[in-house]
């Protein structure tokens, strides 16, 4: 997270960088939505 953060910070010098870094993060995101609805599937099997 601290990596992010800075990150972040180095991609808010341009308006363009920190808009594809807010991409790239609302994927990852909703990546990991899908992965806890996958593993939430995998518990109401057992």
């Amino acid at each position: 997270m601290l990596c992010c953060l800075s990150f972040l910070s180095f991609c808010c010098s341009s308006v363009y960088s920190a808009n594809l870094y807010l991409c790239s993060v609302q994927r990852w995101a909703s990546r990991r939505e899908r992965e806890r609805e996958r593993e939430r599937e995998v518990w109401c099997e057992i």
